[in-house]
């Protein structure tokens, strides 16, 4: 968790997303797509609770904001992508392709960084959603040792980040300088 002080001197504690490398190993990425032309992208997941949920190896973003002297928020943050990758499934990257495509409009995203429980069960870490995006770019991988990928990059209007060991819930409307939640 990141720590900050508003101007209240309250400590505001924002839930910091899993690490690239740790979300490749300890965590299993699991996302629910809505397009506007084509609805819910069907994956082909079989992990309980999460049937035809897409499968992901891996998730970056790139956002960026600006700090004044005072360490105060200026401007609006400026969301450059957010990235999903995921192997082909089964049934080939066809679903995938079929569903979403360079300037679609995406209604929704949500992704489960799952992880096991204390009793083996399988239990949400962080859940990010981000709404109303936009597809930058699809692009294929044919070399990767696990097999070929699929790699969407989107730019959201919402993104919302929630920490549920901790209960904690960060959001932003990127588009202008406004927090959501």
């Amino acid at each position: 968790m990141a720590s900050k002080e508003n101007e209240g001197n309250h400590p505001t504690i924002l839930p910091m997303l899993p690490d690239g490398d740790i979300a490749r190993t300890q965590y299993k990425l699991m996302a629910k797509i809505t397009t506007q032309a084509s609805g819910l992208v069907k994956g082909s997941s079989t992990v309980k609770g999460y049937e035809g949920w897409v499968s992901l190896l891996d998730f970056k973003q790139r956002v960026t904001r600006a700090f004044d002297a005072q360490d105060q928020l200026i401007g609006v943050p400026d969301c450059k992508y957010f990235r999903l990758t995921g192997l082909w499934d089964q049934a080939g990257v066809v679903p995938h392709t079929q569903s979403i495509f360079t300037g679609e409009n995406i209604n929704s995203a949500v992704i489960h960084c799952l992880r096991s429980g204390a009793q083996g069960e399988v239990e949400v870490a962080v859940e990010i959603t981000l709404e109303d995006a936009k597809v930058l770019e699809i692009d294929y991988a044919y070399s990767h040792p696990a097999g070929p990928l699929f790699i969407v990059d989107m730019r959201p209007t919402v993104y919302k980040v929630m920490d549920k060991k901790n209960n904690q819930e960060f959001g932003w409307n990127l588009t202008k300088l406004m927090r959501v939640g």
